[in-house]
């Protein structure tokens, strides 16, 4: 158990999951998500499904030791909208707390595995909406690049 986690945490997570499924076992999505958030991490409602279908067992339920898998599976996500926020965050050289539809354009279409400018133009339509705003903010861009697209 302890191969992600040190000791300290492992009794932390323990205690949570004593706390909030007291049989020892979670049997739902649901429940999945009020344990995990009762521990501060942010699941999406589409996680937890995909958490809950990837680690149940044939009776439909996770026991701690697949709890600590999928908060494993969950902190490495929650880690790598956390460096694209950082990554965002190093390009705004005047600390503005945002970007402009300019800069984020030059970023995501001339920089790494760069995108179309299509890509860019919904991406921007996505987190602005209507809006004729200029201004990207950065956490709703990381909430929408991070969001995962519907399966239809």
């Amino acid at each position: 158990m302890s191969k992600y986690f040190n000791e300290k945490d492992i009794e932390v997570y323990r205690q949570c999951f004593k706390l909030y499924a007291k049989e020892g076992i979670v049997t739902s999505a649901d429940k999945l998500g009020f344990v995990m958030r009762s521990l501060s991490f942010k699941p999406t409602k589409t996680e937890l499904e995909n958490y809950f279908n990837k680690y149940k067992k044939e009776d439909a339920q996770i026991d701690f030791a697949e709890f600590l898998n999928i908060l494993h599976d969950h902190i490495q996500i929650e880690n790598a909208n956390d460096e694209i926020l950082n990554a965002f965050k190093a390009y705004d050289v005047n600390k503005k707390g945002y970007l402009t539809t300019k800069e984020l354009k030059a970023i995501l279409t001339q920089t790494g595995e760069a995108l179309s400018n299509r890509d860019v133009e919904m991406i921007i339509q996505e987190v602005n909406g209507s809006s004729k705003n200029d201004k990207i903010n950065y956490e709703k861009l990381i909430k929408v690049l991070s969001t995962p697209l519907s399966s239809f």
